[in-house]
Parts: structure tokens; sequence; C-alpha cells
């Protein structure tokens, strides 16, 4: 962690020799420059790829060129990470998003190609211990099992075709970070607690959708034929394999995800790990909420009495954050 301080008043203050801070200032101006050196080639490499993506070469060009930055990245990053650091991960980030995007671009989406896509963004993320390429393999591997986001004429929407499944596998992505994480070298344990936050996130919108529409897992795969295909009939026949299919229903899905969070926040506010009890009251605000107008609808009533809660949700979480920074700020573990 880097630190601000005024190397003049702490050499003013005898806190520090005159030698010390001659150091201190050489050190900065070295670091100072390399960050400059560091930025603008990182913008000629932004500029260069640019250029030639707006070229629109084919996906075999844009693979290709990706695979190589993305392995000029890496040998900065492990053979020259003190003085180019920054750029190495400015390398691997575009050239892995180039190469990955070239390949799942290539074939369609395949489940193959988003397979590797998690592979390259989490070998580059843990060689590099670099949290975005981290983050980048948790939103890979949730394409992977058939999430995604969408906007459009100002609405966002959110798509988790496979509830039940993107519950789990995520859950064991949370187990591993919050109770194997803490035992691997700090560096580490900071990339698996980035995998473990973003995770969160996805098992929560796994139970958001499972709530409000049920789940039949493993359908979207195993009709994908019926839900892609061309067949004049699939409607039809689509809606015949949906009735039949294996169906966890909603409410299943909501009464298992309160007693999740509940749990979690239980958990977690024993080992004052502030910032997962913060999202798991963010998440049980989002869930009451969606049931709550889901039952009751719009009215003046419920209106009127879920803001009222949100109110009371807001000043509890403020009051539980004034108490926890004490413990905190005495060295207790948090998650943050």
């Amino acid at each position: 962690m880097k630190h601000v301080v005024d190397v003049g008043k702490l050499e003013a203050e005898n806190i520090i020799t005159a030698e010390q801070a001659a150091e201190i200032r050489r050190q900065a101006a070295s670091e100072t420059a390399a960050l400059a050196i560091n930025t603008l080639s990182t913008i000629g490499i932004m500029a260069v790829v640019g250029g030639i993506v707006v070229l629109e070469p084919s996906p075999t060009v844009n693979a290709v060129l990706g695979f190589v930055l993305a392995a000029i990245g890496l040998a900065l990053g492990i053979w020259r990470a003190a003085s180019f650091g920054f750029l190495a991960g400015a390398f691997v980030v575009i050239g892995a998003l180039l190469h990955c995007g070239a390949i799942v671009t290539a074939t369609n989406g395949s489940t193959l190609a988003f397979a590797y896509a998690v592979a390259v963004f989490a070998a580059c993320g843990i060689v590099l211990k670099h949290g975005f390429l981290v983050a980048l393999a948790v939103f890979a591997l949730a394409a992977l099992l058939g999430s995604s986001t969408g906007y459009w004429r100002g609405s966002y929407g959110l798509w988790v075709r496979e509830a039940t499944v993107t519950i789990g596998v995520f859950s064991l992505i949370v187990a591993f970070a919050f109770l194997l994480g803490p035992r691997l070298k700090p560096v580490y344990a900071r990339l698996a607690r980035i995998a473990g936050l973003l995770a969160f996130v996805w098992v929560n919108f796994g139970f958001w959708v499972g709530s409000l529409f049920g789940d039949r897992p493993g359908f979207t795969w195993l009709k994908a034929d019926l839900i892609y295909g061309s067949d004049p009939n699939r409607w039809r026949l689509l809606r015949e394999a949906r009735e039949a299919a294996f169906h966890i229903p909603d409410d299943y899905f909501a009464g298992a995800w309160a007693v999740g969070l509940i749990a979690l926040g239980i958990w977690a506010g024993s080992r004052n790990q502030r910032g997962l009890v913060n999202a798991v009251v963010v998440f049980a605000s989002i869930h009451f909420y969606t049931q709550w107008f889901e039952h009751l609808k719009a009215s003046p009533f419920s209106v009127i009495v879920g803001g009222a809660l949100s109110i009371v949700i807001a000043f509890a979480l403020w009051r539980y954050n004034q108490k926890a920074r004490l413990p905190a700020a005495a060295g207790a573990t948090e998650v943050a």
C-alpha cells in the first residue's frame, strides 16, 4: 500500500534524518519517472491496438495479436515487474481481452471458448497477481454458465439461464475464498478475496432470478437445439419440454436465499467481516423489496411502508459500521 507523506515536514520534525529524506526523494523521483514511461507506453499500445481493431481484421489476426501482447506482458511482469509492472498489466489485459474475444467470436460463443477464456484470465491474473484479470475470469465463468447483462433504450437487463448451477458453482468459489483464502500468502489471499466477492454477487443474482421464475436445472443445455434451433415447431416442442422438465419453484429459492443471507450475515458479523456484512445487507434489501413488491404490488401502502423500512435499514447499517470501525482499526481481520 502506498502512502502520501510530507518528507520535508518529517525531516523538520527530526522524525527522519536528512540522508533518509534524500533517499526517499530519490526513490520517489525514480518511481514517478517509471510511472510516466509506463503510462505513455500504455496509451500508445491502446492507440495502436484500437486502430488495428477499427480496421476490422479477421478473428485470427485479433487472436494472434492478442496472444503476442499478452505474452509480452507476462514476460515483463515476470522478469521486469519492478520497473514495468503497470505496463505489463496493461499489455496482458488488452492482449487477453483481444485474444479471448476473438476466440469467442470465431466460435460463436461456444462453451469451450468461454472455458478457455476463464482459464486464460485466471492464469494471467495469478501469474501477475492482477486483481482485474481475476475479476474478468469470474465474469467469463458467469458467461460460461449462461449468464449475461444487457442494455437497450435506457433499460438494463440481467440474464441467469441456469440459476441452480450458477448458485452452486459460485458458492464453491465463495467458500474457498473466505474459508481457505486467508491461509494463502497475502497477495494471493487478496486475489481470492476479489474472486470471492464477485462470486458472491453472482450467487445472489442466481437466487434473485430463481426467486422470481424458479428454475429447470440444465434445461438450457439439454434443450439447446430447441431454444436456438430453426425448427418451425420449436416453440410448441419447447413448451412441452418445459412442462415435462424437473422444476424448482420460485418459493424454494426465496426461502433458501433468505436463510443463506441470514446465516452468512451472522457468520460475517461474528468475525468482523465488515465488507461482507454490508454486501449481505445490500442483497437482503434487494431480496426483501423484490418479494415485497412482487406480492403486494405497487400501491400507496406498499411504497410508504417500503420507504420507511429502507430508512430503518440504512440507519441500522450506519450504526453497525460506526461500531465496527473500532475493532477493525485495532487490528481485527476485515474483508473490504
